[in-house]
């Protein structure tokens, strides 16, 4: 049986409960009648877009599970299959993401077999963590890709990678940025345009807040993204850390609202992992701007939260002891410099937040180093080391 008949009652189900009929229901969804009339009737293959509409308004909940079955059973075409691929991958399905690239690469027509089978197997990878960001950006450097949005895509790899590596100088072109936003901007597909362009957004929204603390633009971006259909909840999350952060010095209160939204997507997809690294930052923020905090669960917060409080010597005791059996932190050695106010551990902290391209909340560091009497410009000479 055709998948598309399993969930064709539930699609008629929704419409009942709806209480829509089919003329009303093509009027909500800008659909030709005969479009929607085809698909609940099982009469060939619609094109990608016109399910994921449909599905989408009738039955949200559910999207993932109706469109991974539609996916899976139903598309033929080369069309579909692109993009199917390009929505599996916004939306980390990657068991299936892999299923169509296989059936891609035993396809017929040239673009499917060939670039789009070559560039996603490379972004899968990427998203399995099978190959590292310089191997990606070997790859995406040495194809010529003969259909434009597999160039594309390539491109955005490639600046992925660039990022990922910490080549952030790259980043300063801003006529390479532009251009390439704009040739996205260009993309003839809106469904592959406002996906590319999420990717973009997704990527920039860090790279200008972190690297070049254009923070407008950064906010710009990340509401791309969080308004973007085509973004998974990775992604949402991505620009709400981005949004959480962009407020740290201005509004610490709407800093945490972001970063608890954040936490809630994280819980209800089953990342309980990542969930506690975000209430370990929002334990951050509090002791750092005196929020009100109890039971502070991150140990290394526990004793930054024990120095503001007074107790330094507990605090510093118990640092000097995770330091001594752990990676170098940046947040490690900022809480060290603030308990003893030694300027060398609060110096170690800032190059390492600069190596990480996190520069924008660096300023905790440099405010820190200003307050300790600190010269400005030599601040500055470090930062642009």
């Amino acid at each position: 049986m055709r998948v598309i008949k399993i969930f064709r009652a539930e699609l008629q189900n929704a419409m009942l409960e709806k209480n829509l009929t089919v003329h009303a229901l093509t009027d909500i969804l800008e659909l030709g009648q005969s479009t929607l009339t085809r698909l609940l009737k099982n009469q060939r293959e619609l094109e990608f877009t016109y399910v994921l509409k449909v599905v989408r308004y009738l039955l949200p909940n559910d999207e993932i599970r109706v469109m991974s079955e539609f996916m899976v059973n139903e598309i033929t075409k080369p069309k579909n299959f692109k993009l199917a691929i390009e929505y599996c991958s916004m939306n980390r399905l990657l068991e299936i993401m892999g299923i169509l690239l296989n059936k891609a690469a035993e396809s017929k027509n040239e673009e499917l077999s060939g670039e789009i089978y070559t560039v996603y197997s490379h972004q899968l990878c990427l998203q399995k963590s099978e190959i590292s960001a310089q191997e990606l950006f070997t790859f995406s450097n040495n194809i010529r890709c003969k259909y434009k949005e597999s160039k594309i895509l390539s491109e955005i790899q490639s600046l992925y990678a660039l990022y990922f590596m910490k080549e952030y100088s790259f980043f300063n072109f801003q006529l390479s940025i532009l251009n390439l936003e704009k040739q996205i901007n260009e993309i003839d597909c809106p469904f592959m345009r406002n996906s590319f362009l999420t990717r973009f957004s997704e990527l920039m929204h860090i790279v200008k807040l972190n690297v070049h603390r254009d923070i407008p633009s950064s906010r710009k971006y990340a509401s791309y993204v969080l308004n973007s259909n085509n973004a998974g909840f990775m992604y949402h999350c991505s620009s709400l850390f981005s949004l959480g952060y962009s407020y740290f010095f201005e509004d610490p209160a709407k800093a945490i609202s972001y970063f608890e939204q954040a936490k809630d997507i994280y819980i209800a997809n089953g990342r309980i992992d990542i969930a506690e690294i975000v209430d370990s930052t929002i334990e951050f923020i509090k002791i750092y701007w005196d929020i009100p905090v109890t039971n502070v669960i991150d140990v290394e917060n526990h004793c930054y939260y024990l120095i503001k409080n007074g107790d330094n010597e507990k605090g510093i005791n118990k640092l000097l002891e995770i330091e001594s059996n752990s990676e170098p932190d940046p947040y490690r050695y900022f809480f060290i410099g603030e308990g003893t106010k030694d300027v060398t551990w609060l110096y170690k902290s800032l190059k390492l937040f600069i190596k990480r391209g996190d520069y924008f909340i660096s300023d905790i560091v440099v405010n820190s180093l200003i307050a300790l009497g600190e010269n400005e410009e030599v601040i500055s000479l470090f930062l642009h080391k």
